[in-house]
């Protein structure tokens, strides 16, 4: 196919729509694998909001993730975990706030316990950091449960590491 852009005539070739495909494919795991999202509780009736985030340096991945308490009474007896993803393996915890224990990693999880958090506070940040070990890296997400004033839990959804070369947004939650 022959078509006219000015003063010369520019051949286009036809192209199967097989690279089309693989063109869409690639496009679509290049923003899978290079942005983060920043994710808050799925559940709007939930008391308790989780702010999530990740953000890839070099190998590693480093997850953040805040808890906070909009109810109006305190929760107790709190277990938290992140989720270790598939294609990663866990590094270390970098940061667990006051009022935090971190307990282990078991089942793919880094745990957490906290006996109180109070109504209408944040706790966090609480940040875990874990190596890459495959080509493809599965999402991570969150997700506390507490037993006191009744029985609850809530999952953040799925957030993905993003390279730091790539501009990011650094507004938060």
């Amino acid at each position: 196919m022959r078509r006219h852009c000015g003063l010369e005539e520019v051949e286009i070739l036809a192209r199967p729509k097989k690279l089309w495909g693989r063109l869409a494919l690639g496009l679509l795991l290049l923003i899978a694998f290079s942005y983060s999202v920043r994710s808050i509780t799925a559940d709007s009736s939930s008391p308790l909001r989780i702010c999530m985030s990740a953000e890839a340096e070099g190998e590693d991945i480093v997850y953040t993730f805040v808890l906070s308490n909009r109810g109006a009474r305190d929760l107790g007896d709190v277990f938290i975990a992140g989720l270790v993803p598939p294609g990663t393996q866990f590094q270390e915890v970098v940061l667990t706030p006051p009022g935090s224990v971190f307990r282990k990693v078991e089942s793919e999880q880094a745990t957490w316990v906290s006996h109180r958090l109070p109504a209408g506070e944040a706790q966090g940040p609480f940040i875990y950091k874990v190596w890459r070990a495959g080509e493809v890296v599965g999402p991570a997400h969150a997700w506390p449960s507490w037993k006191r004033p009744g029985e609850g839990s809530v999952g953040s959804a799925d957030v993905f590491a993003r390279a730091t070369a790539w501009p990011t947004n650094v507004a938060g939650c």
